[in-house]
């Protein structure tokens, strides 16, 4: 599967409840890595972070694993080829990152793989939800992606599993269009006016607004590039 805007704004967006443990250890999970690509941007921005990835997929498991090794962080990213549900760790997180299946109702394609990765059959809302319950430290922070018509409820059924939305982001296309996709960061506390923010990725096909190449700049070999 190719690079996708959706994962490369995750990765780039998401924070740490304690900005101040951005400088020392702290654990991080992916869950639903696909090949890797948010995990290795967590590796790159966090630079003392030790990170796990959840995969079920087995060929995307399989690139994800060589993608790891090859990178300069691979001591530090670990992968679970498995079902997150199965997933145990020793440790709880202070980040877990998700970028779900979504198009609950959407028609399904001939690619199995990709509709795995885009599709609610193999991980539903819930059980992403009770899985980031078990998993997230008391002070940790859970971030997500997700399409813009499903926010609300992802928000609703967070509060039932003890998360906190205290981030909303609503990603737009262009300015000429609705936001299509929302940046979800939750904690444990309760938040009375969680924080809004809006973000544009293209001004138009290719020319890429200044906050987009702001937030995604230090993962780009040259000015200007984008995905």
């Amino acid at each position: 599967m190719k690079v996708g805007t959706d994962g490369v704004l995750l990765g780039a967006w998401a924070e740490l409840h304690n900005s101040g443990q951005a400088s020392e250890h702290c654990q991080i999970l992916d869950i639903g890595s696909g090949t890797g690509l948010i995990a290795l941007m967590l590796a790159q921005r966090f630079p003392t972070a030790t990170i796990a990835a959840v995969e079920l997929d087995a060929a995307a498991a399989e690139e994800a694993a060589l993608n790891f090794s090859e990178s300069p962080w691979a001591n530090r990213l670990s992968l679970y080829h498995g079902d997150i549900g199965k997933f145990r760790s020793a440790e709880l997180f202070d980040l877990v990152v998700a970028n779900p299946p979504f198009f609950v109702e959407s028609l399904h394609g001939p690619d199995a793989a990709r509709n795995a990765a885009r599709h609610t059959e193999t991980l539903t809302s819930q059980q992403l939800l009770r899985s980031v319950d078990c998993l997230l430290a008391d002070q940790g922070t859970f971030c997500a992606i997700v399409p813009w018509q499903q926010h609300s409820a992802v928000i609703h059924l967070a509060a039932k599993h003890n998360l906190h939305v205290a981030k909303i982001c609503s990603v737009q296309p262009t300015p000429q269009k609705s936001a299509h996709r929302t940046l979800l960061s939750f904690q444990r506390n309760t938040v009375e006016a969680p924080e809004r923010s809006q973000l544009v990725v293209e001004l138009s096909r290719h020319n890429y607004s200044a906050e987009f190449r702001e937030l995604t700049k230090a993962f780009y070999l040259r000015s200007g590039q984008q995905p």
